[in-house]
């Protein structure tokens, strides 16, 4: 089922003919089940549809569909006439992933997005996010003013990230991977999408960031098969312009080559990559024998890995086996104050309350537990246990020493 189901997503992406086989409606159940764990139910049931293959009238996918994608064309309309308001006013953020994501495809509004994603510089987040008050967006939460990112979100449902920096820089783990993009401003192409001229990040810069940023959730809890999609679509469309002996020079300075290969390898294996990108990137680095367990791997997280609660909660093994901290099990339930999250600033600024904090941790995840499916503490060090295999395959533990 999951072959078939790469095949279908992959006639999907190059808009090419699919030789329709034969399903039970059980089977086109469990496809379409599938594509919307991973956020492509758009794309997998428009393929479906045009070569016959049908639900029952009134099954509540037809209606889910036309749904997702009226939605997605109405939020791209509208990013795309904030977009230009806030140029009109001088200034001029880089748009990433999202929009120009979806620009690739050959059916833009069937590959949703949740938001759209714009880099500033710190010195222009005060003026963007004034600007974007001035337009109807609130601030969905009161983030800490050094925080990377801020979530702007409008009523008519449009979500808006801002970003000071493309890596969180209070983390010296990823702010050292911002570190390859100091000189964003000075290295943007410009892009036409729904009528509107777009600045963003250059092919071989946008690449790097899509392989980071989808490793960053990789050593979390996974990364779903759309953010593959979305690596190839944009190798595929900018293969002559991107300078593959720098992106896999600046990959391995990062220890993220061994990586970009394996999932270069599912797309090349399972996502119609290009033949030309192909030969470019084994200039530089092999492919992998076998990517069938990364592939796997994939398929288990869906989108940005949150298939189940236990897989996100198996994040915790994970990041901290890469970062080479939190050894052992007790060290993962009860970390150092500085690696807890924001929802603990009181333990960062008094370390007695830590113990408090430990508390207040474990209560939650009780309590998520309790009202949850496919949530199981056992089941979480199960899946993390398991995932370091995977780790440990990609060069992915001790992450740390590798700069």
């Amino acid at each position: 089922m999951k072959t078939l189901f790469l095949s279908i997503l992959s006639s999907a992406l190059t808009d090419s003919p699919l030789p329709c086989p034969t399903l039970s409606t059980e089977e086109l159940s469990n496809i379409l089940r599938l594509s919307e764990l991973h956020r492509v139910l758009p794309l997998v049931y428009d393929k479906l549809h045009s070569c016959g293959l049908r639900l029952p009238s009134g099954t509540p996918v037809h209606s889910q569909v036309r749904l997702l994608v009226s939605q997605q064309t109405l939020r791209t309309l509208s990013f795309a006439e904030v977009y230009r308001a806030l140029t009109q006013q001088g200034l001029y953020p880089v748009v990433v992933k999202g929009i120009i994501c979806r620009s690739l495809y050959q059916k833009p509004d069937l590959r949703i997005s949740s938001d759209e994603d714009l880099l500033v510089s710190p010195e222009e987040y005060s003026l963007c996010r004034k600007l974007l008050e001035d337009m109807g967006f609130s601030l969905t939460k009161e983030a800490d003013p050094l925080h990377y990112q801020h979530s702007f979100v409008r009523s008519d449902g449009l979500h808006i990230e801002v970003h000071t920096s493309l890596f969180d820089s209070r983390d010296s783990f990823f702010d050292k991977w911002n570190n390859e993009f100091d000189a964003w401003k000075d290295k943007t192409i410009t892009v036409s999408a729904e009528g509107t001229e777009l600045l963003t990040l250059n092919p071989t810069d946008h690449l790097l960031y899509l392989i980071l940023h989808a490793l960053k959730h990789f050593i979390h809890s996974g990364v779903g098969i759309r953010q593959v999609c979305d690596i190839a679509m944009l190798a595929n469309r900018y293969a002559k312009e991107t300078d593959w002996h720098r992106f896999a020079e600046r990959c391995k300075a990062l220890n993220a080559l061994r990586f970009a290969m394996g999932i270069f390898a599912v797309a090349k294996n399972h996502l119609n990559l290009s033949l030309e990108v192909c030969n470019a990137l084994s200039r530089f680095a092999p492919f992998p024998s076998n990517e069938s367990d990364l592939l796997e791997d994939i398929l288990s997280a869906g989108v940005f890995g949150s298939a189940t609660m236990s897989r996100l909660h198996s994040g915790i093994i994970t990041f901290s086996e890469a970062k080479n901290k939190n050894k052992g099990i007790c060290r993962r339930i009860f970390p150092p104050a500085k690696s807890l999250s924001s929802n603990y600033t009181y333990a960062k600024k008094h370390p007695l309350l830590l113990p408090v904090a430990w508390g207040h941790r474990l209560l939650r995840y009780g309590k998520e537990i309790q009202s949850t499916e496919n949530n199981s503490p056992f089941e979480a060090v199960q899946i993390g246990k398991q995932r370091l295999k995977l780790l440990k395959e990609y060069g992915l533990t001790d992450f740390s020493l590798s700069y």
